[in-house]
C-alpha cells in the first residue's frame, strides 16, 4: 500500500510565504515522488489566499481550513490534526508533518522526516543552529531553565515533527495539545525521538510573534503539567516554611539568649518571613483547588462521553 504524507501548517497572514513553501516542496519532491497533502488552516486571516487556485504538479491536494476565530498557532495545529484524523480511511500507512509556513522550518527536513520516520515513534526536529537576537536567546535558556525546574522535563523542539498515521489518533485526544502541542505529547509518554535540524530564516515579512505572545506561549507550555508543578510548589513551599521557623528560632535566640540583635531587627526578619509563608501558603491553597478542579471536570467529561 502506497503510504501518504499530510503536511499540516497553520497561516496567519502569510500567504506569500506559504507559496514559497509549497514551490520548493513541489520542486523538491520532484526527485522523491512522495504522495504529499497539504492542509492549510488559515488562522481568522485578515487577508484573502490569493494563491488557493494554484496547482502544483508533485502535490497531490491542497486543502484549507478557514477559522472563523484567531486561537493562535497551537489550537490551529490541534484542529488541522483532528481534521485529518475523521477523514482517515480506516487502513492508515504514512504519517503527518507537522510545521510552520514561514520559512523557519526548513523544507528539506520534511523530507528528512519522510526518510527515517517509523510506525512507532513520534520524530520531532531539534534545534542544532538558531538565527535569533542574543536578548531571545538569553530568555530561551531561562525559560528552559524553569521550565526544567517545575516540570523536571526537558523542552528541546518546537511544532516540526512528524506523526505516524497509527498513532494519531492517539495523539488528537490529548487535550493538552490544545494548550501546547510539544509539550502535550511530552506529557503523554509516547515514543518520541529527535532529528537535529537547523532554523533556517522567514521568506517574507516579520515573526507574528511579539514579547508578550512568547511569554504566553512559555507559560501554556508550563500548564500543561499543572499536577507536577503543583506538587513541585507544594514541597518547595514545605521546605521553605521549614527553613524559616529555623530561621526565627536563630534570631530570636540571638536576641534574648545572646542579647545581640539590633533594635527592630527581629521583628523585620519575622515579618519578612511570616508574609512569604503566607503568599507561599496562598498559592499552595489556590493551586490545590484548580488541580483538583481540572480533575474532576476530566473525570465528569470521560463520564459523559462513555454513555
Amino acid at each position: 500500500m502506497e503510504k501518504e504524507f499530510y503536511i499540516v501548517t497553520p497561516c496567519y497572514n502569510d500567504f506569500e510565504s506559504l507559496y514559497i513553501l509549497l514551490e520548493n516542496i513541489d520542486k523538491e519532491n520532484e526527485k522523491y515522488k512522495y504522495d504529499f497533502s497539504v492542509i492549510v488552516v488559515n488562522d481568522a486571516s485578515l487577508q484573502e489566499n490569493p494563491f488557493i487556485d494554484r496547482k502544483f504538479e508533485n502535490i497531490r491536494q491542497i486543502s484549507q481550513i478557514d477559522l472563523i476565530k484567531n486561537g493562535g498557532h497551537q489550537r490551529a495545529i490541534a484542529l488541522g490534526l483532528s481534521h485529518i484524523n475523521s477523514n482517515l480511511k480506516e487502513h492508515k500507512n504514512g504519517a503527518v508533518i507537522v510545521m510552520d509556513c514561514d520559512g523557519e522550518d526548513d523544507y528539506l527536513d520534511v523530507f528528512n522526516f519522510v526518510n527515517k520516520y517509523s510506525d512507532d515513534k513520534i520524530l520531532f526536529a531539534k534545534r542544532k543552529k538558531r538565527r535569533e537576537s542574543l536578548l531571545f536567546v538569553v530568555f530561551y535558556i531561562f525559560y528552559k531553565l524553569i521550565f526544567k525546574l517545575l516540570t523536571g522535563k526537558t523542552l528541546q523542539s518546537g511544532n516540526f515533527s512528524i506523526i505516524p498515521l497509527c498513532m494519531l489518533n492517539k495523539v488528537v485526544n490529548l487535550n493538552e495539545i490544545w494548550n501546547h502541542y510539544h509539550a502535550g505529547i511530552l506529557k503523554s509518554k509516547l515514543p518520541i525521538e529527535y532529528l537535529n535540524c537547523n532554523r533556517s530564516s522567514r521568506y517574507k515579512g516579520k515573526s507574528k510573534m511579539n514579547f508578550s505572545a512568547l511569554v504566553l506561549h512559555g507559560l501554556s507550555s508550563i500548564s500543561v503539567f499543572n499536577e507536577i508543578v503543583f506538587v513541585r510548589l507544594t514541597i518547595f513551599s514545605c521546605i521553605f516554611m521549614v527553613i524559616s521557623i529555623l530561621i526565627s528560632s536563630m534570631v530570636l535566640i540571638a536576641k534574648f539568649y545572646f542579647n545581640n540583635a539590633s533594635p527592630g531587627w527581629v521583628t523585620t526578619v519575622i515579618g519578612i518571613l511570616l508574609i512569604m509563608c503566607v503568599q507561599f501558603l496562598t498559592i499552595v491553597i489556590t493551586s490545590t483547588f484548580l488541580v483538583l478542579g481540572q480533575r474532576s471536570s476530566s473525570i465528569i467529561q470521560k463520564k459523559e462521553h462513555s454513555i
